[in-house]
């Protein structure tokens, strides 16, 4: 059996690679900040795919895993402007690349193939720092994942 986390990682950031808001790419990283943010407005914006897990489902006909994973939506503005909107909006277009109610439209992977995909956390967060305020959306979804090769 293989672990399915690296495949699921890369499967969504392949996947949101598309992900655009006012006709401006929101660039999607791995774990850590990258060194390009988008500008929108006065906000800079990113995601960061974060947060994984994963567990053996014992089945007799194959090799199952539950899978978890998260996407942190960061919009970053100047003290004493912006608002969470920025944030909900970048979260809608994500849901509208990853659950479109059509299972083959699911972020693909070589090796494995989802099953199901719930979303299981949406979750706002305001950070204030001294110079800028951050609106943050975390959106966590759960997956059945089948392992298609041996």
């Amino acid at each position: 059996m293989f672990d399915p986390s690296l495949q699921l990682r890369e499967a969504y950031i392949s996947k949101l690679s598309t992900l655009q808001v006012s006709g401006v790419t929101i660039p999607v990283y791995d774990e850590l900040m990258g060194s390009t943010v988008a500008n929108i407005g006065y906000a800079e914006a990113y995601c960061i795919v974060t947060n994984q897990t994963a567990q053996d489902i014992l089945i007799k006909c194959g090799f199952y895993n539950d899978c978890s994973i998260q996407i942190d939506i960061v919009t970053k503005f100047p003290k004493n402007k912006g608002g969470k909107k920025l944030s909900e909006q970048i979260a809608n277009e994500i849901l509208k690349l990853i659950r479109t109610g059509n299972t083959s439209d699911y972020p693909a992977m070589a090796d494995f193939q989802i099953v199901t995909c719930q979303l299981i956390i949406n979750q706002g967060i305001l950070e204030e720092n001294v110079d800028s305020t951050a609106f943050r959306k975390i959106l966590g979804f759960t997956h059945k994942i089948q392992q298609t090769t041996t």
